[in-house]
């Protein structure tokens, strides 16, 4: 990115951080993240979930969704899938 802006690597991170208050590394990670859940919402297994989302590694994928979600990957996709039954079971 920081050749696409013709300025050092170390002044676009600087600049980054200060605009959005978080840094390049961690706005990315949150961002894959949320497309995690977005796909273990709509089914997708997280085996499946976190390749698609740029992970490389399962552990260290499980450890910082974990940290940022306080329940496994598992855990979230089954809640998730007992709120939306719960929520379709009364429609009309």
């Amino acid at each position: 990115m920081a050749e696409q802006f013709f300025v050092s690597k170390y002044h676009l991170m600087h600049e980054f951080s200060q605009k959005t208050g978080t840094s390049i590394y961690r706005y990315l990670m949150q961002q894959r993240l949320h497309a995690v859940c977005d796909l273990l919402e709509q089914g997708t297994v997280p085996n499946e979930a976190y390749l698609l989302c740029g992970f490389k590694d399962y552990a260290n994928f499980y450890r910082a969704f974990r940290s940022a979600y306080g329940q496994s990957p598992r855990e979230y996709a089954r809640a998730h899938r007992k709120a939306k039954a719960r929520t379709t079971k009364f429609c009309f």
